[in-house]
């Protein structure tokens, strides 16, 4: 049986007990009944079982993905109620502004769906001939009409500079995540905007890199310190140590990645990040001058770390690492692509740390942690992952 049949049949279960002619169903009726659907191909089905099905379908529909952008503008202006709406990259300023004049109501926008789910190189996506890309006028005209919005992803988007997330800012007051991550054209004043915005909880910024020491010193000192819980300022290798002293002012900060800002990031910055002492996820992945004095000081002060990723931290030793041998909630740990650790550091550590389940180690460490240590931590459902 199709479901377009089997939901004619529901429906005239659900509002007689006598045979109903399908006409007779008010809007109201109809809607009461998708409202009992929760399926996505369920609701599809629905849709196609006549004229006003589909039209109280998109009256009620609150969540909506595009697959094809290009082809929004025709069928958007039915579905004037959405509350969640995903679409991918592939979009123009004319499609944006389409999304801000027909959906008013929206609380969740991610414009980041990809149909190039196994590309890895995000540069592919501006340089692929068919992309169309999206600017300031869009992002403006959506600030002005969705000021609802609570989560935003505008991820990749290089036309946007501080003039749309101003706008953003400005407008959208309710945001508590925002994506901007790879928006290379935004600078420092987009953070000062940013930093007003008192329910803002998650802020990606990863690969801004006109961002500044500066800029982050905003955000620290504006309403954010109150609020913002995790902050991604991954490649962002403008940062110093000034940049890094700063994050300790953001109160309710948990997770904080500054993996791969470069070498301007030093123990004088990593022994000031660990007085943010609710961090609970930390990633110093690739920061070459992170040595053992800014590892034992994060073990000492952040004893609710669960997540510590030190990937290619060449200065840290088995000397910052057996710091964390008695931690009481770290759960995963990487050390991988660090020459200064060695197995006997890894033995002792992973057994001492209880709460450990997941660790990541160099490959070249395989033939030398023994078959007992291996056997143990498997006993105790360690995961360990062997990386290059």
């Amino acid at each position: 049986m199709s479901r377009v049949v089997m939901f004619e049949l529901i429906a005239r279960e659900l509002l007689s007990k006598r045979p109903l002619s399908m006409e007779k169903l008010g809007d109201d009726e109809i809607g009461q009944i998708l409202k009992r659907v929760k399926s996505r191909l369920d609701r599809k089905a629905c849709s196609q079982v006549c004229k006003q099905w589909r039209r109280v379908d998109g009256i009620t529909r609150d969540f909506l993905r595009v697959l094809d952008p290009q082809l929004m503008q025709q069928f958007l202006p039915s579905f004037r109620n959405l509350v969640c709406l995903e679409a991918q990259m592939d979009m123009c300023d004319r499609d944006a502004e389409c999304i801000a004049e027909n959906c008013p109501s929206l609380r969740v926008l991610n414009l980041n769906l990809s149909r190039w789910r196994r590309v890895k190189d995000p540069e592919y996506f501006s340089s692929y001939q068919g992309f169309r890309p999206l600017g300031d006028r869009s992002v403006v005209a959506i600030a002005e009409s969705c000021k609802d919005l609570q989560h935003l992803s505008l991820r990749w988007r290089q036309g946007i500079t501080d003039i749309g997330v101003s706008a953003l800012a400005g407008s959208c007051r309710k945001l508590t995540h925002l994506d901007l991550g790879r928006c290379k054209k935004i600078t420092d004043q987009s953070l000062e905007a940013i930093s007003h915005l008192e329910f803002l909880e998650v802020l990606v910024l990863r690969n801004c890199s006109l961002i500044t020491d500066a800029g982050v010193s905003l955000l620290a000192s504006g309403v954010t310190n109150k609020c913002l819980r995790r902050l991604d300022l991954r490649e962002c290798d403008q940062l110093t140590d000034s940049g890094a002293l700063s994050l300790q002012q953001l109160g309710a900060l948990q997770n904080v990645s500054l993996a791969e800002c470069g070498p301007n990031i030093t123990d004088v910055g990593g022994i000031g990040l660990a007085g943010a002492v609710n961090l609970r996820v930390l990633n110093l992945a690739w920061l070459i001058n992170i040595g053992d004095e800014s590892v034992i000081c994060i073990a000492l002060q952040c004893s609710d770390l669960e997540e510590l990723n030190l990937r290619g931290c060449e200065l840290v030793t088995g000397t910052g690492l057996r710091a964390f041998s008695g931690h009481q909630k770290l759960r995963s740990l990487n050390v991988s692509a660090c020459s200064n650790i060695h197995s006997d550091d890894v033995d002792l550590t992973a057994s001492a740390c209880l709460s450990l389940q997941h660790l990541c180690l160099d490959r070249a460490l395989k033939h030398w942690i023994s078959a007992e240590s291996i056997e143990r931590l498997s006993s105790r459902k360690v995961e360990i992952e062997w990386l290059q």
